[in-house]
């Protein structure tokens, strides 16, 4: 098990949350956190009580978009400060380093594999961090988010498996390629270069991360 420091494990897990894993963050937090009965955690549980109505309200249209993602923004903004908070309680850090054998991140926390970046005033990210996978479309709950009616609500998915990085198309209209070879969305491609490939017209540059 790697000798993790606090800032270390808090490090992974803003990464977690820039890449949009907000649940997944909250899970590990809330885990983590819970054992310490002593201490008020109660934003914790608000944050982590609060994504599980959002979920709700997306399947049972109780919000309207706009204000979901308010909330959502909402959450995002206060689980990063709740984050810069834990690196300076002394006793979360504490209990952090008693814990360190028994800690295991998820897989996503890991290895950063790839960076995908992307310059068009269309894409909301700039960066992203590739650790396992990641989905890029029109809809809002794709990891990136290119806000073009060309795109696909669901357009293409880059992503790791056995360490190698792979991108498939998922059935769009308007295509993926990698130069001019068109990606098959029955069959994945091996990115195993740094390389620049396009969802429809928007481009993006993949770097691998040796």
């Amino acid at each position: 098990m790697p000798n993790w420091t606090f800032d270390e494990y808090t490090e992974r897990l803003r990464r977690q949350l820039a890449n949009g894993d907000m649940e997944r963050v909250l899970q590990q937090l809330f885990e983590f956190l819970e054992p310490l009965e002593d201490h008020n955690f109660n934003t914790v549980v608000i944050l982590k009580n609060n994504t599980i109505r959002l979920r709700q309200g997306e399947s049972g249209s109780i919000f309207d978009h706009d204000d979901l993602e308010r909330k959502r923004s909402r959450i995002y903004h206060n689980l990063l400060a709740l984050l810069k908070d834990l690196e300076r309680d002394q006793l979360i850090q504490d209990h952090y380093q008693r814990r360190m054998i028994e800690f295991i991140p998820t897989q996503g926390a890991e290895k950063v594999l790839a960076k995908i970046t992307c310059q068009d005033i269309r894409v909301m990210q700039t960066l992203f961090e590739l650790t396992t996978e990641v989905v890029i479309g029109r809809s809002s709950q794709c990891q990136i988010v290119i806000q073009d009616e060309k795109i696909s609500r669901q357009h293409a998915k880059i992503f790791v498996h056995n360490n190698r990085v792979m991108i498939a198309d998922l059935s769009s209209r308007n295509k993926t390629f990698i130069g001019n070879y068109e990606i098959s969305h029955q069959t994945p491609f091996e990115i195993k270069s740094d390389c620049r490939f396009r969802l429809h017209d928007v481009y993006f540059d993949l770097e691998l991360i040796k």
